[in-house]
């Protein structure tokens, strides 16, 4: 791999870690055992941490495997790229089939960014009596996880429709 896709890659691994691990979806008082981050939404579904009676957990994991899809795909959006359209194929209109990768991952990615924003929502309600004030507690992280993985979705579903984005996609990681 050249020096600017690598770049590339490492930028949008460096956003995706931050969206994940770092950015804050609320701001609670250190007491609150209410998640901040996307990590701490997904840790107890991975870490087998939820209660017995959670219902459906196969149903909850897999929608947290789809969040983490939306994730993690940022990342995998430059190789996927590299690997599926060659530079000869995207200057002469790749065929659909090359392009069906990027579009089914945009899709699925796409889903994924919808489940974040769930999670997020779900994450901040409050299911006792009274009035709650959890959208005083929203950041910018709010907002701009999932609007950051929806932008990469959608990009991805761009490149795979169009034989025009995905000639200048592959200029641009070439």
């Amino acid at each position: 791999m050249s020096t600017k896709p690598l770049l590339i890659t490492l930028v949008l691994a460096g956003l995706s870690a931050l969206a994940v691990f770092v950015v804050p979806h609320h701001t609670y008082p250190e007491h609150s055992f209410k998640p901040r981050t996307l990590w701490e939404i997904v840790k107890p579904v991975f870490a087998g941490d939820l209660p017995r009676g959670a219902g459906p957990l196969t149903a909850l994991f897999v929608f947290m495997l789809l969040g983490m899809f939306s994730a993690v795909y940022p990342v995998v959006l430059v190789p996927v790229i590299r690997s599926s359209l060659t530079v000869e194929s995207a200057a002469t209109t790749a065929p659909f089939l090359q392009r069906s990768w990027l579009i089914a991952g945009g899709v699925i990615a796409l889903l994924g960014a919808a489940i974040t924003m769930l999670a997020i929502l779900v994450s901040e309600m409050s299911f006792g009596f009274g009035v709650s004030s959890a959208s005083a507690n929203r950041t910018l992280g709010f907002i701009a996880i999932p609007l950051f993985q929806a932008i990469i979705s959608v990009l991805s579903l761009v490149i795979g429709a169009s034989p025009n984005a995905a000639r200048l996609a592959q200029e641009l990681v070439s």
